[in-house]
């Protein structure tokens, strides 16, 4: 279990983050979402030992690792532009961090072996990345992370250079090798759809403070906040007049004269009839999360 500790964050005057507490289980699929600025990505390089935390701690399996350099944590990281080596093959891209830890060259070439394999790209070793599609480059980034073994692999909007056609289809394949290996992975993402779709749990962050931390299914049918609510771009606002409450079953007549209900969001002795609210309306959603 990855375990983050009353985690802060301040640039001079500025604060990025806002004592992060948070526990993230051994396989699960974890992604941080937020607007950009929000401080998804400065966690994440925390957690990755890239940037280093003005309070807090964190712990793997019960022992303290904030202290440690990036290069001796457990953790491997895909950037967003993925940062491969463009004079390297695929297959020296990805021997790279292998090299570094003196493995032999036989050690060196099984390895890349069964990397390339993992992610269907045998074929592409003598291959240099400007010959490599967005997916393919993607495919390469994720397996020269893989071949160190980490126990948490750390990703940083893997998917955001890609089409939506390639995105979508590259959702289902990190989704499948996720499953496949039982690895931790935490992703960030601004993406919501992508979210739902790919997380067993998602941490929705807003000015450096997580609003909350729900199964895709939790958050998209009852959203904690007022901000996690309308950062799922699926929702239709509608406005409307408070005539009925039953416990927490509203009904809310529209400026057109028709009548709704739903789930109230707000603590029952603020509740009055003749109320203005806001009714929030969502679209069908796909979720990722296991056994669903």
């Amino acid at each position: 279990m990855l375990e983050l500790l009353n985690i802060g964050k301040s640039f001079s005057s500025q604060t990025a983050l806002k004592g992060i507490n948070l526990s993230i289980s051994e396989g699960e699929f974890f992604s941080l979402l937020g607007p950009s600025g929000c401080g998804k990505t400065t966690l994440l390089r925390i957690i990755a030992g890239l940037e280093s935390a003005s309070s807090g701690q964190i712990l793997l399996n019960g022992k303290r690792v904030d202290h440690m350099p990036a290069q001796k944590r457990p953790f491997n990281m895909v950037f967003q532009k993925y940062a491969l080596f463009p004079h390297f093959t695929v297959a020296q891209n990805i021997a790279y961090g292998l090299k570094l830890k003196s493995f032999s060259q036989d050690q060196i070439e099984a390895k890349v072996a069964e990397v390339l394999a993992l992610v269907d790209m045998p074929e592409f070793k003598d291959r240099k990345p400007e010959t490599l599609s967005g997916g393919q480059s993607q495919r390469v980034a994720v397996a020269r992370a893989l071949v160190n073994e980490p126990q948490v692999l750390l990703l940083d909007e893997p998917l955001s250079a890609l089409d939506q056609r390639m995105r979508e289809h590259m959702q289902k394949e990190l989704r499948a090798l996720q499953r496949k290996l039982g690895l931790t992975f935490i992703c960030v993402t601004h993406d919501q759809e992508e979210a739902l779709a790919l997380s067993d749990r998602i941490g929705i962050m807003n000015h450096g403070v997580l609003e909350q931390v729900s199964s895709p299914r939790e958050i998209f049918e009852s959203p904690g906040t007022i901000f996690s609510s309308q950062f799922i771009e699926s929702t239709s606002c509608l406005r409307g007049e408070l005539v009925e409450i039953s416990q927490d079953l509203a009904t809310i007549r529209l400026g057109d004269g028709s009548l709704i209900k739903g789930k109230v969001n707000i603590p029952a002795d603020q509740i009055r009839l003749g109320m203005n609210l806001e009714a929030y309306v969502r679209k069908a959603m796909a979720f990722g999360e296991r056994g669903k």
